[in-house]
C-alpha cells in the first residue's frame, strides 16, 4: 500500500540540529553533543538504522540509492544528518533523565546489559565491521530504557505533564481512519492493464463494493478474502491510521480519506489500482498515545535542536551508508 519512493520517509525526522566540523583524526567520536564527545559505535548503529530504512523505501532499480533525493538533498547526506540527530537523542534523554533525577535500576541495567551481548552475539560480524563496539550498543539499549521511563514519567498515568482537551481534539481534527479493499490494476511485470482485462478488475471491484455496502459489518471478511493487498492486512488488520495531506500514501487514496464522512464506503481509483474505501471513527485511546508520543518526540526534538553539536568529519567520512550497507 505505500508508495514505493525514498520521498516516503523523509517525514521520519524533521528536525536536524545545527553542525558544526572539527578536523580531528581521531575516529573513536562521531559527535560532541554540548561538549561531551559521543563514541563512533553510536552514532553508527543510528546510521544502520537510517541506512536500513532507506533501502526498505528506495526504488530497487535506481543504481545508486544515495544519489537519490530526500527533502532535496541527496540521501547519503540526509541519511546522516538524520543519524546525527539520533545519536544526540539518545545523550540528551541522558541529560533529562539526569535532570529529573531518573535512573535505571540494577535489574533494569542487567536485562539491558543482557540483550546487549545477545544482539551483539549472533549479530558480531555485521556490527564489528560496522565499527559498532558491544559498550556502544549496550549503552544504547541503556538510554532506550531510560527513554521508556523518561516518557512515563512526562506522560504515564501519572505523568507531570497536562494533556489539554481542546489540544488533542485539534490534533485529532487531522487525523483519518480508513479501511480498504485493494485490486490492483497492473500485471506481474507492473504494466497497466487495458481492455478486457482491466474491466474485469473493475467488475469485480464493483462486485465486491456492493456486498459491502450491502452489509457493512463483512468488510473485514471480504477484506481477506478479495483484497490484494495482503501485507497491508497483516500489518495494519485494523486500517490505517495517518494525518490529513500525508504523502506516505499515494495522493487518491490520501484526497479521498480527507473527504469522506465517518462510515461511507467509496470506490477509489489511485495509480496503484482501485481502492474500496471505509472510513472509520477514529480510536481515541490510540490517538491519546499516539498524542503523547508526538509530544515527547517533540520534546526531545527541541532539547536536540538546542544543544551544541560539533561533527568529527573524520569520523563521519570513515562511517559512511554506501559502508554500512556493504556489510550488513
Amino acid at each position: 500500500m505505500k508508495k514505493r519512493f525514498i520521498t516516503a520517509i523523509a517525514s521520519l525526522l524533521l528536525i536536524v540540529p545545527i553542525i558544526t566540523l572539527s578536523g580531528c583524526a581521531d575516529t573513536s567520536w562521531a559527535i560532541k553533543v554540548n561538549g561531551e564527545k559521543v563514541p563512533s559505535g553510536m552514532y553508527v548503529y543510528s546510521l544502520m538504522s537510517i541506512t536500513a530504512t532507506i533501502l526498505e523505501y528506495s526504488d530497487s532499480e535506481s543504481s545508486d540509492v544515495w544519489t537519490q533525493k530526500i527533502d532535496n538533498t541527496d540521501a547519503q547526506t540526509w541519511a546522516i544528518n538524520q543519524a546525527i540527530k539520533y545519536t544526540a537523542a539518545y545523550i540528551m534523554t541522558e541529560k533529562l533523565c539526569a535532570q529529573e533525577k531518573i535512573t535505571l535500576t540494577s535489574t533494569e541495567k542487567s536485562a539491558a546489559d543482557s540483550q546487549a551481548s545477545a544482539t551483539y552475539s549472533s549479530a558480531t560480524s555485521a556490527l564489528s565491521k560496522s565499527g559498532v563496539s558491544l559498550s556502544s550498543l549496550d549503552r544504547i539499549l541503556e538510554d532506550s530504557q531510560l527513554a521508556t521511563k523518561l516518557y512515563n514519567y512526562y506522560y504515564g498515568t501519572s505523568g507531570t505533564k497536562t494533556i489539554s482537551d481542546t489540544d488533542f481534539k485539534t490534533y485529532c481534527n487531522d487525523y483519518v481512519h480508513v479501511k480498504h479493499i485493494f485490486f490492483n490494476n497492473k500485471d506481474d511485470e507492473n504494466n497497466a492493464l487495458t481492455g478486457s482485462a482491466l474491466q474485469a478488475v473493475k467488475d469485480k471491484a464493483n462486485s465486491v463494493l456492493a456486498m459491502v455496502k450491502k452489509d457493512p459489518s463483512k468488510f473485514d471478511a471480504l477484506a481477506k478474502k478479495y483484497s490484494e493487498d495482503t501485507n497491508g492486512l497483516s500489518s495494519n488488520p485494523d486500517g490505517y491510521t495517518f494525518k490529513k495531506g500525508t504523502t506516505e500514501y499515494v495522493t487518491d487514496f490520501v484526497t479521498a480519506a480527507g473527504d469522506m464522512k465517518i462510515g461511507e464506503i467509496r470506490l477509489v481509483t489511485s495509480t496503484l489500482g482501485l481502492h474500496i474505501m471505509y472510513k472509520l471513527a477514529l480510536n481515541n485511546t490510540t490517538m491519546l498515545t499516539q498524542y503523547k508520543q508526538d509530544q515527547f518526540q517533540s520534546l526531545l526534538d527541541t532539547a536536540v535542536s538546542k544543544a551544541t553539536i560539533v561533527q568529527n568529519a573524520s569520523a563521519i567520512n570513515a562511517y559512511t551508508p554506501k559502508k554500512i550497507s556493504a556489510n550488513s
